[in-house]
């Protein structure tokens, strides 16, 4: 098996850019949501092709986009957007697969997604919200799935205190007719609450 890789810097987490698995080491600039605060987005740090051909290509542009877009509405309305409203998480069906969301919807919640956990709502900023990607392709080129490496570490604050997020781990992209989802994760969660 043959691997492509390039390592970049990473960037501002609350900045815009991006533009393609070569833009690797900026914001992706394809969050969606955040209101006045705007939204906020992952960093891509680094960027792999592991494939069973003898000479892996590049990372395709549509693929990249179409993940980079998919991590950045999971970092928004599983993380983002809950803590800022207080509110439950929305939209998770169109960011997992049904047998992702079945198991985030039981025991798993917690480690996944904030509902209703943190007792601080309010202006959320990001440390840091980076991942590595790295694609699998199969002998033609063709990809298969995507696995992303996430390092976040998020902090809400109100007139209440703060609370420090950290979730860490990898959840595994596959394309299906609904375009590339979440399908498998295996993640851990911290949470520490400082008062005001």
């Amino acid at each position: 098996m043959a691997t492509l890789s390039a390592a970049c810097s990473s960037g501002d987490n609350n900045a815009s850019g991006g533009g393609g698995p070569d833009g690797a080491g900026q914001p992706s600039g394809g969050g969606e949501g955040g209101g006045a605060e705007g939204p906020i987005n992952f960093t891509i740090s680094e960027v792999r092709v592991s494939s069973m051909a003898a000479q892996p290509g590049p990372f395709p542009e549509d693929v990249w986009a179409a993940v980079v877009q998919l991590l950045d509405a999971y970092l928004a309305r599983a993380m983002v957007d809950p803590l800022r409203s207080g509110a439950p998480p929305g939209g998770l069906d169109a960011v997992f697969t049904p047998a992702a969301l079945e198991r985030v919807s039981g025991a798993d919640r917690a480690s996944v997604v904030e509902d209703l956990i943190s007792p601080v709502s309010g202006t959320v900023t990001a440390d840091r919200a980076n991942t590595i990607l790295t694609l699998l392709t199969d002998r033609s080129g063709a990809p298969v799935l995507v696995n992303a490496s996430l390092d976040i570490l998020l902090t809400v604050r109100s007139d209440d205190g703060a609370v420090a997020v950290a979730r860490n781990g990898e959840v595994v992209l596959i394309q299906d007719d609904s375009g590339w989802r979440i399908d498998s994760y295996d993640l851990k969660v911290a949470r520490d609450t400082k008062p005001a």
